[in-house]
């Protein structure tokens, strides 16, 4: 079960899930009824998703935002996209995500909306943020990253724990046989 759709404590604290939950469409299929993004939450998805996830390197993610684009692009709401990218510090994603985006596929938002984009600083938060998911792939950065945006010292505490020294099954699964002792250590190493 996913709470919010992203894991890093840092965009989770920063991104309220209820902005995606009031930009919902109901659709209609096989005679059933279901919610979906709206335009608007479905792109800020798609470019928070391959920015946080994949470090905006899956070529199709950028196709399925340049499709987005060019379907909805000129109807979207785009002022209070880009004040909810802004308040929620996704705008180095936005940028980077948009220019891949415009030079792959020659897609782009309307003209005012890129000029406004482009006006966007990213917070020093943001930029730490992404330079972290981006460029640790020891994943102790990240780790430790992670940890100092989880809300509260018990917490925070906790969650460092269950890095550390995971569930026996978890190490398990992950490490293979071998008397545990080894398997943490090795974790730890």
């Amino acid at each position: 079960v996913h709470w919010h759709l992203l894991g890093r404590p840092y965009f989770r604290n920063r991104i309220p899930i209820d902005w995606f939950w009031q930009r919902t469409e109901q659709v209609s299929l096989d005679g059933r009824t279901a919610r979906i993004l709206a335009p608007q939450a479905q792109l800020m998805h798609l470019i928070m998703h391959l920015a946080v996830h994949h470090q905006g390197a899956r070529l199709i993610w950028l196709y399925d935002i340049a499709r987005l684009l060019a379907r909805y692009g000129a109807t979207l709401d785009w002022e209070g996209t880009l004040t909810a990218v802004a308040d929620f510090g996704l705008v180095q994603a936005w940028q980077s995500t948009l220019a891949n985006v415009q030079a792959l596929w020659g897609v782009a938002p309307p003209l005012a909306a890129w000029a406004r984009l482009q006006e966007l600083r990213p917070s020093l938060g943001e930029r730490l943020s992404f330079a972290v998911v981006g460029r640790d792939r020891s994943g102790v950065l990240l780790l430790l990253w992670d940890g100092l945006n989880t809300p509260g010292l018990r917490h925070r505490l906790a969650y460092w724990l269950r890095q550390a020294f995971p569930s026996v099954a978890y190490m398990r699964r992950r490490y293979g046989p071998g008397p545990l002792w080894r398997l943490y250590l090795q974790r730890l190493g």
